[in-house]
């Protein structure tokens, strides 16, 4: 008896009590970590702004084969007048005019009766009146909130593309806080810390706040959703249940593909009452109710414009024929079966999907889609679609020095994902919005600005993860914590590990078009002007931000890879017209300088000089 006694009254290990006395630190300083969270994001916005607006992503708004460009002319005509989007149409890119090409090919006669009837024989309208009638004569193509605020904003400040840049900022240092504070709820204090961390040097968090795409606001409704229906189903609160599927109702006027988090709850709540049959409908009474009337303005708005009440975005049905037929890949369309099964199926969603999905020869084949899109998911690529993360970072400083990568979040996630579901209780829906981007990634495409929404909910289970492997090293657990370490590292490689797979991840489209949006026009009207020297100072300004691998090509390096090559051949010609425009305001040493860096790109693609 004397020994247990004196065994019990043995102080606790150092080690132990290092790990106790880091939480309890962090707990005690709860409020600091949170002013400390909030100066930082507003910081690294500030300056990724301040740092950006003069370049040429923020005009990339401007190209009109662009989702932005959609976005924002959408925007200028609801601010014009039209507030219930009676006049919008589907856009007419080079996919959509593709698709109708195929489809004059493979149904003539009735595309030449859609020449004579609504087109007058021209091609353009009739392509444009036939994605019309494929996208249900009246239902918005994409879904209606995103432009809505723009053209709020464009209504109380201006048309700049920097006042919404300035909320979505906002919104993505409210993302940040709700990443500490869904953690720190869930996971411990340690574990909010570390997602927080993760969450302010993960630069795409910082880089598509400032982008003119609705990834932003996407990222800030499911992490808000997520914890307003935490609340509701743990503590069991109907009223919250009905505040939480209002903003969940809102989140469908955003993105329709929340509905599949709607589903996740239902099915929480049906697991969580499954013995309580009058408690179940109350609460799933309380959700339904809740969305309706989040979901309220679209109805309104389907109403006024004489389409189906619950009317969703149309785009969807384009979308999964794009990405689920079978010449298509993890992140490139396929087109081959396009035409003919728009042209059967017209605006019928289940009939484009089971049409789509015909076209795969087995099950497996479809799998192997699906299985190559997961690992587009798990890669530490940020794939890009309109706008190039990579291609930002070159113009700004503080994005190339973010270190944090998704290699580092997903692998340490994967672990959380596990260790969270001895807690499953506390943190459910943050595997129901896990489940939902994820599941929307799977059946369009793995493209960075889809998947980072998906990374937002990943950050508490990386923050968990990183916070048991620390609680292990400083109770020295090497047992534990050295496999732990090693897991966590043998995925990051799996992953891609650092830069990517791509050598030179900027592609040519990036370059062109910021080059033509941002400078072009004004070193046209320079050179009709005769005014040369304005002429070089833009090239020059434009040629001062390069591909790290194309400053690196010449003599002794050659292009590698067909994307370094139309990169390589663009700046000759860049460097061309930059070598004439500095003869012409008579410098001529520094004309020919950029002369012989052209000629040294031509070389490097194995072309002549000239």
């Amino acid at each position: 008896m004397t020994r247990k006694r004196q065994r019990s009254r043995r102080p606790a290990a150092p080690t132990r009590t290092a790990w106790a006395s880091l939480d309890q630190w962090l707990g005690g300083r709860r409020r600091y970590v949170l002013l400390i969270i909030v100066i930082v994001s507003v910081g690294a916005r500030l300056m990724c702004f301040l740092e950006l607006r003069h370049s040429p992503l923020f005009s990339l708004h401007h190209w009109d084969e662009s989702d932005m460009n959609y976005f924002y002319t959408w925007a200028e005509e609801i601010a014009a007048g039209d507030w219930w989007s009676r006049s919008v149409a589907p856009p007419l890119h080079q996919p959509h005019r593709k698709i109708a090409a195929d489809y004059a090919l493979m149904f003539p006669d009735e595309w030449q009766a859609l020449m004579a009837e609504h087109a007058q024989g021209d091609p353009e309208q009739a392509a444009r009146h036939l994605w019309v009638v494929w996208c249900g004569n009246g239902r918005c193509y994409q879904d209606p909130l995103y432009p809505t605020l723009i053209a709020v904003t464009q209504k109380l400040v201006g048309r700049a593309v920097g006042w919404v840049f300035a909320w979505q900022a906002l919104l993505g240092v409210c993302s940040n806080v709700l990443v500490y504070w869904l953690s720190r709820r869930m996971f411990g204090h340690v574990a909010a810390v570390i997602a927080a961390a993760l969450a302010l040097f993960y630069g795409p968090l910082v880089f598509y706040d400032l982008v003119l795409l609705r990834t932003a606001l996407i990222t800030f409704a499911g992490l808000a959703v997520a914890l307003l229906l935490q609340d509701g189903i743990e503590k069991h609160r109907r009223w919250t249940l009905l505040y939480a599927g209002m903003a969940l109702g809102v989140a469908m006027v955003l993105k329709v593909s929340f509905v599949l988090m709607a589903a996740g709850t239902v099915a929480l709540l049906t697991l969580q009452h499954r013995r309580q049959l009058r408690q179940l409908v109350r609460a799933v009474g309380m959700l339904a109710i809740g969305v309706l009337i989040g979901f309220s303005p679209a109805m309104v708005r389907n109403v006024v414009a004489g389409v189906s009440l619950l009317a969703t975005a149309t785009n969807a049905r384009p979308a999964f024929l794009l990405a689920n037929a079978v010449d298509a890949g993890p992140v490139s369309w396929g087109f081959t079966h396009a035409g003919r099964i728009m042209g059967q199926t017209g605006n019928s969603f289940p009939g484009v999907a089971i049409e789509t999905l015909k076209t795969h020869p087995s099950v497996s084949s479809y799998l192997s889609l699906l299985i190559g899109r997961l690992a587009a998911v798990c890669s530490s690529h940020e794939q890009p679609n309109n706008v190039n993360f990579y291609y930002g970072r070159l113009h700004s400083c503080l994005l190339r020095f973010l270190p944090v990568s998704f290699y580092w979040i997903g692998s340490a996630a994967a672990l959380g994902l596990v260790a969270g579901l001895s807690r499953f209780r506390h943190c459910s829906m943050l595997y129901v919005l896990l489940a939902t981007h994820l599941t929307a990634l799977l059946i369009t495409f793995a493209y960075a600005r889809y998947r980072l929404p998906m990374v937002a909910a990943l950050l508490p289970f990386a923050g968990l993860a990183l916070a048991r492997l620390l609680e292990l090293l400083l109770k020295r657990r090497w047992a534990r914590a050295v496999p732990m370490a090693l897991g966590i590292g043998l995925l990051a490689a799996l992953m891609g590990g650092p830069g990517g797979p791509a050598r030179c991840p900027v592609r040519l489209a990036d370059v062109v078009q910021g080059y033509h949006h941002r400078y072009d026009a004004q070193v046209q009207a320079a050179a009709s002007e005769g005014d040369w020297e304005t002429a070089a100072r833009l090239l020059g300004e434009s040629l001062g931000v390069q591909p790290p691998a194309i400053r690196a090509l010449g003599a002794g390096r050659a292009a590698a890879t067909p994307g370094e090559i139309e990169l390589a051949l663009f700046y000759a010609r860049a460097y061309s017209l930059y070598a004439d425009s500095l003869k012409r305001s008579g410098r001529d040493l520094a004309a020919q300088q950029a002369q012989d860096r052209a000629a040294d790109l031509r070389a490097a693609c194995g072309k002549t000089t000239r």
